[in-house]
């Protein structure tokens, strides 16, 4: 798997070739997501009346925090970066992701110094299969199940 190809898999960044256009992408979009949740409270905070305000808060930040909690329910692809030389995270997540009946593949990125671009490993968690059929992900391995773990 190339890294542009890895990109894909980090939401916004998709777009960026280069280290710094990836940075700058992720940059903006931790800016917008800090906005949504800032501009909402200004927004209930003038609208509201005193009597109100707290209950109207409350109110939005429980419909947010549902939003963040419930939104990767109805699918989608779980990356977690397992790089670590001092801890084994692979089979912390493959047994995780066992438990809730999805399916776990390991993808290894080489890296590519000269573009700044360095080794790591992510597993991938999701409960469609045909997620893995994708070309770019035909490198993905099966994760196999440790016994004891």
């Amino acid at each position: 798997m190339t890294r542009t190809q890895l990109l894909v898999l980090r939401g916004p960044a998709w777009l960026a070739s280069r280290l710094g256009v990836s940075l700058a992408v992720l940059t903006l979009a931790g800016l917008g997501a800090a906005t949504v949740l800032t501009g909402g409270q200004i927004m209930v905070g003038d609208l509201a009346t005193a009597e109100n305000r707290g209950r109207m808060m409350s109110t939005y930040q429980g419909f947010f925090m549902i939003g963040v909690g419930l939104g990767p329910t109805p699918g989608g692809v779980l990356a977690v970066h397992i790089t670590n030389r001092f801890l084994d995270l692979l089979p912390v997540v493959q047994t995780a992701a066992t438990h809730f009946g999805k399916q776990a593949r390991l993808v290894a990125h080489e890296g590519d110094r000269s573009e700044l671009s360095f080794y790591s490993n992510w597993v991938l968690v999701t409960a469609d299969g045909a997620f893995f059929e994708q070309p770019a992900l035909q490198a993905a391995q099966a994760i196999e199940a440790r016994p004891g773990f």
